[in-house]
């Protein structure tokens, strides 16, 4: 990896990290149950599905499409663990 690829992804890492957290305060503030939070995140993954990505190209607009669900996942397990582990402290 080249030395600008090794910082663009530190700083996307602390850019996923902080809209984690902020995510997470959002929640607590307005008081979301963890069940409804899953419900929420899973519902909102499921409305992505079959939603045309800006382009014009089926099979690539599908491989965008499930690139940003498995991003979404791993940000919202992230966000999940963040609470998980704040409730054990």
């Amino acid at each position: 990896m080249k030395r600008e690829e090794i910082e663009a992804e530190a700083r996307l890492m602390a850019i996923e990290y902080q809209v984690c957290h902020v995510y997470n305060m959002v929640l607590k503030m307005i008081g979301v149950s963890e069940e409804d939070i899953t419900h929420a995140e899973k519902t909102g993954v499921r409305r992505m599905d079959g939603q045309p990505i800006g382009t014009a190209d089926p099979a690539m607009s599908d491989h965008v499409l499930g690139e940003f669900q498995d991003a979404l996942s791993r940000l919202q397990d992230e966000a999940r663990w963040m609470r998980q582990a704040l409730k054990a402290q």
